[in-house]
């Protein structure tokens, strides 16, 4: 079952056709020489551990939201050429509702991009999130 909050926005998500009004971007500015590979482990070692970020949501047989925790989800590192195109809707159906991409400048600068959606996180989940990737 989901919670009312997760009900909540799993409707107005579907009202908003997908919009990105509960979509939660960052940005971090990594300098430094950067190990891409240790990168996206580190983030694939967090999607294997956390739950929620193997979730997806969908309408039940009775007609309410219900969530779906999957075993594994396939989590890839994208490229990015500009932090403008990242944000996009998330479809609430297909886990994980979690993607980072990194944006080159230089060989010793680089932007990591993150978005996930509302319905799997909150300020607590997200401080727990950015302490064990730390």
């Amino acid at each position: 079952p989901v919670s009312s909050a997760q009900k909540r926005m799993y409707v107005l998500q579907q009202l908003e056709d997908g919009g990105v009004g509960y979509n939660m971007p960052a940005v971090l500015e990594l300098t430094g020489p950067l190990d891409r590979g240790r990168l996206e482990e580190t983030f694939r070692q967090l999607v294997k551990r956390h739950e929620s970020l193997r979730t997806s949501f969908e309408t039940g047989p009775d007609g309410e939201p219900v969530q779906r925790i999957h075993d594994s989800v396939t989590f890839q590192l994208d490229e990015a050429e500009s932090a403008d195109a990242f944000v996009r809707p998330f479809c609430l159906e297909e886990a994980p509702l979690f993607r980072a991409a990194l944006v080159k400048e230089s060989d010793e600068r680089h932007l990591l991009l993150t978005d996930m959606h509302h319905i799997i996180s909150d300020g607590v989940s997200v401080n727990t999130l950015i302490k064990e990737f730390g």
